[in-house]
């Protein structure tokens, strides 16, 4: 059964309501690959990528010359690309430095909002881009 990136989401806002470390460091995870499906979900001229997913999703949407194909504005796209790096850099401290004293409740709060914030921006390039 197909997931979506909403139900990632979600389960990052489960995960933050455990009010515990690895609570707060599956929030900062999930979080993060919800807004990397959420944008790869929307793209349509992304190339098929053999390896290294999640950093060749990031150039393309920073190159211009890689996404002209795509109904967005470049400019958009490229600020959702540092947006879903500094996502990425959260998630694989998250996920790999146990010993970082960074990930609290504060640091998952925070990445949850931002990438709440995204969907929205997100939502609204896709609106426009229906215009």
């Amino acid at each position: 059964m197909p997931i979506t990136s909403s139900e990632f989401l979600s389960s990052a806002e489960r995960c933050f309501a455990e009010d515990s470390e690895v609570g707060y460091r599956n929030t900062i995870s999930r979080a993060y690959y919800a807004l990397y499906h959420e944008i790869k979900e929307n793209l349509t001229s992304l190339p098929a990528y053999t390896k290294d997913h999640h950093s060749s999703l990031i150039s393309y949407l920073k190159n211009k010359s890689e996404n002209k194909l795509e109904p967005y504005d470049p400019l958009s796209l490229k600020s959702m690309a540092y947006k879903l790096e500094q996502q990425r850099l959260a998630r694989n401290e998250a996920d790999y430095d146990l010993t970082s004293c960074a990930i609290d409740k504060a640091m998952a709060q925070q990445s949850l909002l931002e990438v709440k914030t995204i969907f929205s921006q997100w939502e609204k390039m896709k609106t426009d881009e229906a215009v």
